[in-house]
């Protein structure tokens, strides 16, 4: 990737960090070998992320014909790397699956005015060792994206209807006036949607919460006006100080950044775990003996708690 050639029709490209939280760009996860509870951390660039990609397609080597200082500015709207479908098997190489998704939406600069000129949103997937360095994902999506950036019509993208550069600022900064970000008090109760979580408007006041030692248990009134166990329709609870999202018929708490949300809940990871019992040697004073261990889990697959941030537009966790 860094050594490529790029012939844009423009001068540079400028990147624009315009995602909910601009903090990191996913969140890397190791086995705990010696417990069941798995060790993630924060995968940051370095610089952050627009110099980075400024930087990386903006180097030495690329090739530019225009003479006019055309840019091609573009903002980024998602960017996240989530390990996924992972299988962790017993005795064996240790590999996941590792998804990028991207949305980034390009303008066409020219004469101190802004024209819209692509969209990209898309997803890669690929194998990814427990002994990661790198992330070679990010050259793959960057590829698709400078291929689009490399065939712009410029004559036909300054057809379209141009905006300025304040107006279209504002346009992005837009998306973070929502009234959970922006709420001084939550309220109180049970979001039956996204969309009742977004606007800090819980549409069920009554509620009863049990935390049981392997799921939590929330119990709302029907129609009779007795608690009953809620089995669906649910996006998540507050108890008026903390929030509370539901994830795999439990529910997990979340916690802010920046001008999102994350929690740590069993989504997408998983391993084959064997329910077979194991004999292991054991030393003793005449020598050695072998002793039998039961299994602990009762089903082939173990899901595993990572940590998730929330889209705050499409309420997906990625």
């Amino acid at each position: 990737m860094y050594d490529q050639h790029y012939d844009y029709p423009f001068d540079s490209i400028i990147f624009r960090d315009v995602r909910f939280d601009t903090t990191s760009v996913g969140t890397t996860n190791r086995i705990g070998f010696f417990s069941d509870v798995n060790q993630f951390s924060y995968i940051k660039l370095q610089p952050a992320l627009p110099e980075f990609l400024n930087g990386l397609l903006n180097n030495a080597q690329v090739v530019h014909h225009n003479a006019n200082n055309d840019k091609l500015i573009c903002y980024i709207k998602r960017f996240r790397l989530t390990e996924l479908n992972s299988t962790y098997q017993v005795y064996a190489k240790k590999e996941r699956q590792l998804q990028i998704r991207s949305t980034i939406e390009a303008f066409y600069f020219y004469d101190n005015k802004l024209y819209p000129a692509f969209r990209t949103d898309t997803s890669f997937l690929q194998p990814l060792s427990e002994n990661k360095i790198a992330y070679f994902i990010i050259d793959s999506l960057l590829n698709d994206f400078t291929k689009k950036a490399c065939k712009l019509n410029k004559e036909k993208i300054l057809k379209k209807k141009s905006y300025s550069l304040k107006s279209v600022d504002s346009i992005y900064r837009q998306r973070f006036n929502l009234p959970i970000l922006s709420a001084v008090k939550l309220k109180k109760g049970v979001y039956r949607s996204s969309k009742e979580f977004f606007n800090n408007a819980p549409s069920i006041s009554e509620y009863e919460w049990k935390r049981e030692k392997t799921v939590n248990i929330l119990y709302t009134k029907d129609e009779n006006n007795q608690f009953m166990v809620v089995q669906k329709d649910v996006f998540g609870f507050c108890d008026g100080k903390n929030i509370w999202f539901k994830a795999d018929k439990s529910f997990y708490p979340a916690f802010r950044k920046e001008n999102t949300f994350e929690c740590n809940a069993p989504l997408y990871l998983k391993r084959v775990v064997s329910n077979v019992p194991i004999s292991i040697m054991v030393p003793v004073s005449s020598g050695f003996i072998y002793i039998t261990i039961p299994s602990k889990y009762s089903s082939a697959y173990y899901k595993d708690i990572s940590l998730y941030q929330l889209d705050m537009e499409t309420a997906e966790f990625y």
